[in-house]
């Protein structure tokens, strides 16, 4: 049996399995997509939700958001599909922009970034299999208002399976497949 946790207080839960979920746009559990913009996610399905096969979240990017740096995460794959707005995406050394109704996919250990280049904000739903990467999100709130410490960023990263890139290193980098 996976580990579960509780979409609210982020704390191991007993299966309790596949549980009917019905949610508006912008109903869910609301968390701030990160700590240097105004982005805000709510999650739709959690892996408890779905007795571990996925994690479901609406992303609300704010005009020109920075999004996500350049990444890449060994424990699971992720799906983007834009709903409004135009979403710029970098997967391994391409650049693209989704426009409603786009979809990107991306592998484990596949590079890659998301931001809102635009004027106007954009939505998108994006999919985690297998699920329990939301976690990450909780683990933000943790840390309150104020900018990550380097030490507190290389941990997070560590904890989450995350392997961070620079901008700069994009071009050069060689995915851990590659190797």
């Amino acid at each position: 049996m996976r580990e579960e946790y509780d979409s609210m207080t982020n704390e191991p839960k007993e299966e309790i399995g596949l549980r009917v979920v019905v949610l508006g746009p912008r109903e869910g559990t609301p968390v701030r997509a990160n700590l240097i913009n105004e982005d805000m996610i709510h999650l739709k399905v959690t892996g408890q939700d779905s007795n571990g096969l996925l994690t479901v979240l609406e992303y609300h990017a704010v005009p020109h958001s920075d999004g996500v740096e350049p990444h890449t995460h060994a424990g699971h794959e992720e799906g983007f599909y834009v709903v409004d707005g135009e979403l710029s995406m970098l997967v391994g050394k391409e650049r693209s922009v989704l426009k409603p109704g786009g979809w990107g996919f991306v592998p484990r250990n596949v590079l890659h970034a998301f931001w809102n280049d635009s004027d106007q904000p954009c939505t998108f739903v994006a999919t985690f299999t297998p699920p329990g990467f939301e976690r990450i999100f909780f683990d933000t709130q943790r840390i309150g208002s104020r900018p990550f410490t380097p030490e507190e960023m290389a941990e997070m990263a560590r904890k989450h399976g995350v392997m961070r890139v620079p901008w700069d290193q994009v071009d050069t980098f060689v995915t851990p497949t590659d190797r």
